[in-house]
């Protein structure tokens, strides 16, 4: 295993990504400062292993102690303050990964919410904390140090025991997710088919017009039984999923690349640059000049 210090910096996913050619970061991180705001284009699983610390969002300041863990969406700006002997584990997970062989976690009544519509449901804004109890910690901890290992190996480690490990890790934390937010979790049936092929619609095609007719036109299903549906299975109305879908992948577009805002925009399907100043502004708290502004300072550094 190794440990690092880790630092104020913007994290890319391609700057670590591991032997098995899969978007998939792994580390366990000596925390011997308190490290700046920063934000990666990756989902982040980062689990206290020891210690403590306060973690700050742009919303909400929180103390973290041994078995905490945060699970984070690409773009949330975060930081880690009062740190005392702190290790964090951290499991990065890229979008094409969860859309491609993570995708069935959408049926999956612990991870469906847990990867996919949990973050951005309700007040969340792009974050879950939950608890692991200690064996679940420790279990969770020996998975990762797989994936960590199996990361810096030399040879060829294949896809399928990669995999294998973060599904068992990712088991581990969303039955600790169902356990512990009960109350907060959506329903636990199966998603329908129908939400499952428009929310896959949406990503592919994030730059289309939609509107909820054509969506449902889609799926071949009304549009107002598709939206009760949707709402039930995401916690989201589709256009506000959509909303978010296109901000979360606006803010990984500008972490991630060097393509002009204007540009990033029409990409995203919203190609008024003044609207889409606006919805970032108001759902990351920072507009979109400024993020760039903030990636160069931290790449700078």
């Amino acid at each position: 295993v190794i440990i690092m210090t880790m630092t104020a910096r913007r994290l890319k996913l391609n700057e670590h990504i591991s032997a098995a050619d899969m978007p998939l970061y792994t580390s366990l991180v000596e925390v011997n400062e308190d490290v700046d705001s920063h934000d990666h284009d990756f989902i982040e699983l980062a689990m206290i292993l020891r210690g403590n610390c306060q973690h700050e969002t742009l919303y909400e300041k929180r103390d973290l102690r041994c078995g905490d863990v945060v699970l984070l969406r690409p773009g949330v700006w975060h930081a880690y303050r009062q740190c005392h002997n702190l290790l964090v584990g951290n499991c990065g997970i890229g979008l094409p990964l969860r859309q491609r062989e993570l995708a069935w976690t959408q049926d999956d009544p612990h991870l469906s919410y847990l990867l996919w519509a949990g973050p951005w449901s309700g007040e969340h804004q792009g974050v879950l904390s939950f608890r692991l109890e200690p064996k679940a910690l420790y279990r969770c901890r020996r998975q990762l140090e797989i994936l960590d290992e199996l990361r810096h190996r030399q040879e060829p480690v294949h896809r399928s025991v990669v995999l294998a490990h973060l599904l068992l890790l990712l088991g581990e934390m969303g039955e600790a997710w169902t356990s512990t937010n009960a109350a907060q979790v959506i329903e636990q049936h199966p998603i329908h088919p129908a939400v499952h092929d428009a929310m896959a619609l949406l990503e592919k095609r994030i730059a289309d017009a939609w509107t909820l007719p054509d969506l449902a036109a889609n799926v071949q299903l009304d549009r107002a039984y598709l939206a009760r549906l949707f709402r039930h299975h995401s916690g989201l109305p589709p256009m506000a999923y959509l909303n978010r879908l296109r901000l979360e992948r606006a803010a990984a577009m500008l972490l991630g690349t060097q393509d002009a805002i204007g540009n990033i925009a029409v990409a995203v399907g919203l190609p008024d640059a003044n609207y889409f100043a606006r919805r970032f502004h108001k759902h990351f708290g920072i507009t979109p000049s400024q993020m760039r502004r903030e990636q160069s300072i931290h790449d700078r550094r």
